[in-house]
């Protein structure tokens, strides 16, 4: 943090401090100690995001710094802690549609851009070896994903994982990949199969290699809360002394309008200079099959997010739009489905022909997935 800045607001807030304090002397009179105390953090609340968006002309990632810098500098102070967080629970609540500040317009359209499905299948895949294969679909939370940011300062103490530019919420792609490793090891996957997809584990270290598995970050477009209070485990009432803990989630309503996350997934095949062609088939057949069952798993039951076992991250059993058209897509290099229901993505002559199967679910995706195996398998033995 630049410490001029610092010095910055904590110079520009005093007479907005000034104002607090005449506005708790004049709207406190009278009231009884819980109501004064939530009067309190009401009026800091109101004045402290008011200062913030003045001094930050309405950036909503300055403003979250200078709320920082203002709990920082008022630590102990029950009202300005207790104000501050409630400030920015406020105006980040999805209700008041503050949220849709996070992520301006053209800062959305740049990572749709960037992440577009249509530009992976049409530029990256036909220029990759052959029976590589690659899965995306929409993420569509039927529970809340949380995730630990490792930000130096928030105004909460859980704030969610975000990117680091536009501070967007965010699933990282190493969380993607640690979530699926696991969900092998419960799978019972043998260990040749999961440090080929996988890698070595990190504290082998000899003889390490990086899986053919490589995972793509998710973006959300809003942020959201959930409170977690904790009980004795003997009486199951509320811990002395420990109030309710407040979490950054992803969480997505029915009616919200929000944007789903994308999940993308990509196996890179062996080149031809490692092993022929048809164990290269025979290895991505085999390799598809278990990850489409594990990932089934991993979306549906176990969960991606952080505490997981209460139930968190996971999603929706839905990919499709709202015209109803399936949104899932499970394509490979140098391939071809008879009868294929779908598209067959055309490219230039000097690369691979792309086959692109569409699936509406989870149990579509194993469903394509079986069938592309079995071309695989044919390849094979040919």
């Amino acid at each position: 943090m630049n410490h001029d800045f610092a010095a910055y607001v904590i110079q520009q807030f005093r007479s907005t401090e000034q104002t607090i304090q005449q506005r708790i002397q004049k709207e406190t009179k009278g009231l009884s100690r819980a109501k004064d105390e939530e009067r309190q953090r009401d009026i800091v609340a109101d004045e402290v995001w008011n200062f913030a968006q003045r001094v930050t002309a309405g950036d909503l990632r300055s403003a979250e710094t200078v709320l920082c810098i203002i709990q920082m500098a008022h630590k102990g102070q029950r009202e300005y802690e207790q104000g501050v967080r409630k400030a920015w629970m406020k105006k980040m609540n999805k209700r008041n549609n503050a949220t849709q500040s996070l992520v301006a317009s053209v800062q959305m359209s740049l990572f749709t851009e960037v992440s577009s499905v249509q530009r992976r299948l049409n530029t990256v895949l036909p220029t990759l070896p052959r029976y590589s294969w690659y899965i995306s679909l929409p993420v569509r939370l039927a529970e809340p994903f949380t995730g630990k940011d490792d930000s130096e300062m928030h105004v909460l103490e859980n704030p969610i994982c975000r990117e680091r530019v536009f501070g967007v919420p965010t699933v990282r792609s190493s969380t993607w990949k640690g979530n699926l490793r696991w969900m092998a090891v419960m799978a019972g996957l043998d260990q040749e199969v999961r440090e080929r997809l996988f890698g070595n584990e990190t504290d082998e270290e000899e003889e390490f290699h990086a899986g053919q598995l490589f995972f793509f970050p998710t973006f959300f477009d809003r942020i959201d809360f959930e409170v977690v209070t904790p009980l004795v485990r003997e009486t199951r009432f509320p811990k002395p002394g420990t109030g309710p803990i407040y979490l950054e989630c992803v969480r997505h309503h029915p009616d919200d309008g929000a944007r789903p996350g994308e999940f993308g997934l990509l196996y890179l095949a062996p080149s031809s200079a490692w092993q022929s062609l048809a164990e290269t088939a025979k290895q991505a057949a085999a390799d598809l099959k278990h990850t489409a069952a594990i990932l089934t798993e991993m979306l549906l039951s176990y969960g991606f997010s952080a505490k997981k076992t209460s139930g968190f991250g996971v999603i929706d059993d839905n990919f499709r739009d709202q015209q109803g058209r399936k949104q899932g897509v499970l394509a490979m290099v140098g391939v071809a489905v008879p009868e294929v229901e779908g598209m067959t993505v055309k490219s230039e002559p000097a690369r691979q022909p792309v086959t692109s199967l569409p699936f509406g679910s989870c149990a579509e995706m194993r469903y394509q997935a079986e069938r592309l195996a079995r071309a695989l398998e044919e390849v094979s033995h040919e």
